[in-house]
């Protein structure tokens, strides 16, 4: 079973902010405040696809991210140059998700861990 804590952790004990498009938009303009928080609405994205391999389930794996952003990851949601530049941002935002990335494919060439990362998108 998945471990829905790393989750939450990541969900709701990290900054509310978009890792992917911070620099880009308000927050305001791309998702909502939840009515049960308060808080703006996130949702968390596994950079390498969970599927049955648990020791993806780590909080290194995962990014928070806007609906938008996170809509947009979804194999076939957008073209694969958009989706990589997607990526790219991620690990500028978040160090420890490349570092994550790199120790999980065995590669340390950036654009062959984003190539990496876009082909594991479900």
């Amino acid at each position: 079973k998945r471990d829905f804590s790393i989750v939450s952790y990541v969900k709701y004990l990290t900054e509310d902010k978009c890792v992917c498009c911070c620099d880009d938009y308000n927050i305001k303009d791309r998702t909502h405040i939840e009515a049960k928080t308060g808080r703006y609405h996130f949702e968390i994205h596994h950079m390498i696809s969970l599927g049955k391999n648990k020791e993806l389930d780590n909080v290194d794996n995962l990014a928070k991210l806007c609906p938008a952003c996170h809509a947009s990851l979804s194999r076939g949601s957008a073209n694969e140059n958009v989706q990589k530049e997607l990526i790219r941002k991620i690990f500028k935002h978040k160090n420890n998700i490349l570092t994550f990335c790199e120790s999980y494919f065995d590669e340390k060439d950036f654009e062959t861990v984003v190539d990496l990362v876009w082909k594991s998108l479900k």
